[in-house]
C-alpha cells in the first residue's frame, strides 16, 4: 500500500512538473523565422542595371587603324555590329594603346549618384547593380592592383562605386556591383576574348590572382555590396578558380549573393534570362531577366543603328510579365562618358516608374499558382497578417471596364480601390476598370488558394498574347494597330505558345490566330493531346488565319499549345487567338 501511495505521488509530481513546462513554454515568446540571404532580393522585384565605363566614349563608333591595319574614317566609322557598344574594343579590334587614350574623355563631369539613386527609387525600384569591370578590363574605383582604372582617366579623384553606394545606402536600397571575372581585353593572361590574341582560351594562374585580389580589395572596400552580378563564363573556367573567386567575397561577407554567370556547373543563387523570357524555364525558379532600356545596346551608343528604346508601356509589362511568374526585372540604363543620362532612356522610365508606383503591388509581390496567364490583366499578390492582397492590372490596349479572374478559391473581405468586385464559383469578376494599366486591388480571406482554371470561352474578342505561357524566348514588342506580340516565334520544337482555356458549355468554336511573318510556314496545333498540321500564309501585317474550323470542345478546362514546324530562317510574330 505504501509503494501505491508513493508512486501515487510521484505521478503526481511528474504531471505537475511537465504542466509548468508548457505553461513556461508558452509565456515564451515565440522564435523568429530562419532569415535567408535571398529575403531581401525575393521582395525586390524590381531593379537598376548600369552599364558605364570608358567604352561610353566612342559609344558604338570606331575612327582609327584597327589591328589588321584597316583604317575606318571619322565620316564612316566601324560599327559595333550585333553586340552593344560596350563591345566596341573587341568588335572594332582596337589596339590596346589606341583604346586607352579613350580614357581621357572618360570625365564624368555630370555623373550624380544621388539623382541617379532617386531615379531607381522614384521608379519603385529597390536594388541597383553598377558596372565595376567591364570586358575591357577598366575598374571603375581607384584600385591599387590595375594602372588602368578612373584614377588615371578624365574622372581623376572620383570614386563611382563609392558614390553609388552611398546614394544606395542613403535612400534604402541595395547595392550590386556587375563584374566581369575572366574575359579581360586589356592582357593576354584572361581567358580570352582578346582581339590581340586572337580568341585563343588559356587558363593563367596570374589573372586568377588578380581577380581574386581584386574582388578580395573591393567587398572589403565597399562593404554594402550585397550582390556580385558576375559575367563571362566560358567554357574552360574551372572549378578551381571559381571556388577560389567565391571563396575570395564570402570570406568578407559571408551573405553576398552570386547570379549563375561565375561558372557554367555554378548555378548561382538565381538565373538570369536576357532580354527575353522563357517560361518553362523560369517558372518555379528565382529568375532576373535582365533587359536594356536600349535593346540594342547596354552602353551608351550614339549610332542611330544601334539605338532602340523600349516604351513605357514595354518596361511596365517586362515588370509585371517577371512578377507574375515570380522573379524580378532588372532594367539597364547606359549613362554618356560625362556621366549624363540621355533623355530617351530617361524619359520612358520616368514614364513608366509614375504608372509603377500608381499601381503599386510590386516589393514583396508573389506568384499566384497558376502556370497560364489571365485574360486582359496581370495577376500578383502579397501577404497582410494572415490574409491575402490581390492585384489585378489591366493589360494595355484593353477597352473592357469589367475583368475576370478565374481560379481563385478565396472569399473577398473587402475591397481596396475604386473597383466592385464579386464572386462567381471559382471567378472573381471586377468592374469599373478606367485607364491604361488601371489597378484593383482586394483583400481576401486567408492564403492565397488558386489554380488554373483557364480563360473563359467564348469571350467575342482575341485572346492577347500577353495572356499566353510563352515557351521559348520570345521578345514583347509594340506590333500593328499598337497591339502587343511575341516576337521571334521560330521554326524550333521547344518553341511553342500555350493557352489554358475553359468552355462553359459543350460547342464548336472556330479558331484563329493573329500573327504576322515574311514567308508561309507551317505550325501543329495541338488541343488537349490531338494534333493538327496547318499552313500559315505569309502576311507582312497583323493578319488573322483560321487553324480550327467547327472544332468540338466539351465543357471544362482545355490546353491548345502552338508550334512552328523547325525549317531554317521560319519565323513570325504573334498577336494572339480568338475563338468564335
Amino acid at each position: 500500500m505504501k509503494y501505491l501511495y508513493n508512486s501515487f505521488i510521484i505521478i503526481n509530481l511528474l504531471i505537475i512538473l511537465t504542466s509548468c513546462l508548457k505553461e513556461d513554454s508558452i509565456d515564451k515568446p515565440e522564435p523568429p523565422e530562419p532569415t535567408s540571404k535571398m529575403d531581401w532580393w525575393d521582395e525586390a522585384k524590381f531593379g537598376m542595371f548600369i552599364h558605364f565605363g570608358v567604352y561610353s566614349v566612342p559609344a558604338g563608333e570606331f575612327a582609327g587603324t584597327d589591328l589588321d591595319g584597316v583604317v575606318y574614317p571619322t565620316d564612316s566609322p566601324k560599327l559595333s555590329g550585333g553586340v552593344g557598344a560596350e563591345w566596341i574594343m573587341y568588335t572594332a579590334k582596337i589596339p590596346r594603346e589606341t583604346y586607352k587614350l579613350y580614357a581621357k574623355d572618360f570625365t564624368c563631369h555630370n555623373f550624380n549618384a544621388n539623382q541617379i539613386a532617386d531615379l531607381a527609387k522614384s521608379c519603385g525600384m529597390n536594388y541597383l547593380v553598377i558596372t565595376l569591370k567591364h570586358h575591357d578590363g577598366f575598374v571603375m574605383y581607384p584600385t591599387k592592383l590595375t594602372d588602368w582604372n578612373i584614377s588615371n582617366s578624365g574622372a581623376k579623384g572620383l570614386d563611382v562605386i563609392k558614390e553609388m553606394q552611398e546614394a544606395c545606402l542613403n535612400r534604402g536600397l541595395k547595392f550590386g556591383v556587375y563584374f566581369s571575372q575572366n574575359i579581360d581585353w586589356m592582357t593576354n593572361e584572361s581567358y580570352g576574348y582578346v582581339p590581340e590574341i586572337k580568341g585563343r582560351y588559356k587558363e593563367h594562374k596570374q589573372y586568377d590572382d588578380y581577380t581574386e585580389n581584386l574582388i578580395r580589395e573591393f567587398v572589403t572596400r565597399y562593404p554594402s555590396v550585397d550582390l556580385i552580378w558576375w559575367d563571362g563564363y566560358l567554357e574552360n573556367t574551372n572549378t578551381n578558380s571559381a571556388n577560389r573567386f567565391l571563396q575570395a567575397a564570402e570570406s568578407i561577407r559571408p551573405d553576398i549573393i552570386f547570379n549563375d554567370r561565375l561558372y557554367s556547373k555554378h548555378e548561382g543563387d538565381y538565373i538570369t534570362p536576357e532580354m527575353s523570357l522563357n517560361l518553362s524555364i523560369q517558372k518555379f525558379k528565382r529568375f532576373e531577366l535582365c533587359t536594356s532600356i536600349n535593346e540594342k545596346s547596354w552602353g551608351y551608343s550614339k549610332s542611330k543603328n544601334q539605338n532602340s528604346y523600349m516604351t513605357k508601356e514595354e518596361i511596365i509589362i517586362d515588370l509585371l510579365r517577371c512578377i507574375q511568374y515570380g522573379g524580378n526585372f532588372l532594367l539597364n540604363i547606359g549613362p554618356k562618358n560625362d556621366g549624363s543620362i540621355p533623355v530617351q532612356q530617361s524619359e520612358p522610365l520616368e514614364k513608366a516608374g509614375y504608372i509603377i508606383q500608381k499601381i503599386g503591388g510590386i516589393q514583396g509581390a508573389k506568384s499566384l499558382n497558376q502556370i497560364y496567364g489571365q485574360h486582359n490583366c496581370f495577376c500578383r499578390y502579397t501577404v497582410k497578417s494572415s490574409n491575402t492582397k490581390l492585384y489585378i492590372t489591366k493589360m494595355p490596349n484593353v477597352n473592357n471596364s469589367e475583368i475576370k479572374v478565374t481560379g481563385i478559391k478565396n472569399s473577398i473581405i473587402s475591397m481596396e480601390t475604386n473597383h466592385t468586385a464579386k464572386k462567381e464559383g471559382d471567378d472573381v469578376i471586377i468592374s469599373g476598370f478606367n485607364g491604361e494599366f488601371d489597378t484593383a486591388c482586394l483583400l481576401l480571406s486567408g492564403e492565397i488558394d488558386s489554380y488554373d482554371a483557364g480563360i473563359n470561352i467564348p469571350c467575342n474578342e482575341i485572346i492577347s498574347s500577353l495572356s499566353a505561357f510563352a515557351n521559348g524566348e520570345f521578345g514583347i514588342e509594340t506590333g500593328d494597330n499598337n497591339q502587343f506580340m511575341l516576337t521571334n516565334w521560330k521554326g524550333e520544337l521547344s518553341n511553342s505558345i500555350e493557352y489554358c482555356v475553359n468552355s462553359k458549355e459543350n460547342r464548336s468554336y472556330n479558331i484563329s490566330i493573329y500573327t504576322a511573318e515574311m514567308s508561309d510556314y507551317e505550325i501543329s496545333v495541338d488541343i488537349d493531346g490531338e494534333k493538327y498540321d496547318r499552313t500559315i500564309k505569309r502576311g507582312y501585317q497583323r493578319h488573322k488565319s483560321k487553324i480550327m474550323e467547327n472544332y468540338n470542345l466539351n465543357q471544362g478546362t482545355h490546353c491548345i499549345k502552338l508550334t512552328i514546324k523547325p525549317s531554317e530562317g521560319k519565323w513570325a510574330n504573334f498577336y494572339g487567338i480568338e475563338f468564335e
